[in-house]
């Protein structure tokens, strides 16, 4: 009788296993405004203490595999752009996932530009100061 007892019980923790139903979800990831293909992104997604992580190909394409259906925080990192964190819920209708980065300015790119900035300005007052008219005397 035993052995009756946990040859089922042994039966429906299989079946269990086998009929749990997972899903690929996939997408792109690209540059806010011009829309161009971001490689090497690295994306996260996270439900109940699991984690799964992928990186963007060379065209801006990921996908996760054998994700059950709930709901998911995906986290995108990339060091030349903004941080982005979304919540996606897996069903049986998944579409594919479209994010836009926007890119991050460097604090060199900050300076290089207000430096010249500040350059153009004061040749532009030299060229004012020397087109003044003199006064008459």
């Amino acid at each position: 009788m035993n052995s009756y007892f946990f040859f089922f019980i042994l039966l429906i923790s299989t079946c269990s296993l086998f009929g749990q139903r997972t899903y690929d979800i996939h997408g792109q990831i690209l540059k806010e405004n011009t829309e161009t293909p971001i490689p090497g992104t690295t994306i996260f997604f996270s439900s109940k203490g699991n984690f799964y992580g992928t990186s963007t190909d060379e065209n801006g394409y990921f996908q996760i595999n054998n994700l059950s259906k709930g709901t998911y925080e995906i986290a995108i990192n990339d060091s030349n752009y903004q941080s982005k964190k979304e919540t996606i819920i897996v069903t049986d209708n998944n579409e594919p996932l479209l994010f836009f980065l926007t890119p991050i300015i460097s604090i060199s790119e900050k300076t290089t530009h207000q430096l010249s900035f500040q350059k153009d300005n004061h040749k532009n007052q030299n060229k004012q100061q020397r087109t003044l008219p003199k006064e008459e005397e």
